[in-house]
C-alpha cells in the first residue's frame, strides 16, 4: 500500500506496533518497506541522540520509514506537489497537551528513499549508515520546526546536524 504519514500522537496497541526500549525512553516505530540500510538500533540511537539534543525529555514517538524511489516520489508529489525523487521527507506530529492513557506524544514522521541515500553515500564517498544517520537527523530537525531557507536558519540547523552526526558515527 500507499505511505500515508500519520501526523498524530501515535498509540501503542499492545501488538509491538511500538518499539520502545527499555533504556531509550522514546518510542521508536521502523517501517522497512525495501531492505537493506541500517540496524534498528542505530535508527532508534539515532533518534534518541537528536530527542535529547533537542532536548526533549518526556517520551515522545517517532516513525521512521524506508522507501524506495518511485515511493518517495508519488509520497513527495502527493504532499509537497513536487514530482521528484527525493532523500528524505519530515512530517511533524501535532503538539496536544493532554494524550488518552497509553498514548505517547507523536514527534513525527521522517521518510527516506534508501536507494536515493546509497547513490548519495557513494557520490560523497561515506558510507551508507553515515548517509543515513545525516537523514534521519536532518528529518528530525525539520519536525522540530528546523529550516534551511534562510541563511541563517541554515548555518544553525546544518550546525547541530554535523555534531549530531559525527558522534553518532565515532561510536
Amino acid at each position: 500500500g500507499e505511505f500515508t504519514p500519520r501526523r498524530r500522537h501515535a498509540r501503542d496497541n499492545g501488538r509491538g506496533d511500538l518499539d520502545a526500549v527499555a533504556d531509550m525512553p522514546h518510542a521508536v516505530e521502523i517501517v522497512r518497506r525495501v531492505r537493506g540500510g541500517m540496524t534498528d538500533r542505530d535508527v532508534r540511537r539515532a533518534v534518541e541522540l537528536t530527542l535529547r539534543a533537542l532536548k526533549r525529555r518526556a517520551a515522545q514517538s517517532v516513525s521512521v520509514t524506508f522507501l524506495g524511489d518511485a515511493a518517495i516520489r508519488a509520497l513527495n508529489s502527493r504532499t509537497r506537489k513536487i514530482d521528484e525523487t527525493t532523500d528524505v521527507l519530515s512530517f511533524p506530529g501535532e503538539t496536544v497537551e493532554r494524550f488518552p492513557t497509553g498514548d505517547l506524544p507523536f514527534f513525527g514522521d521522517v521518510v527516506i528513499s534508501l536507494p536515493y541515500a546509497r547513490r548519495d553515500a557513494k557520490r560523497l564517498g561515506i558510507t551508507l549508515q553515515h548517509e543515513l544517520f545525516d537523514l534521519i537527523v536532518h528529518g528530525l530537525l525539520h519536525c522540530a520546526g528546523y529550516d534551511h531557507l534562510k541563511q541563517t536558519q541554515a548555518r544553525r540547523m546544518f550546525r547541530l546536524q554535523e555534531i549530531l552526526v559525527a558522534r553518532l558515527c565515532s561510536r
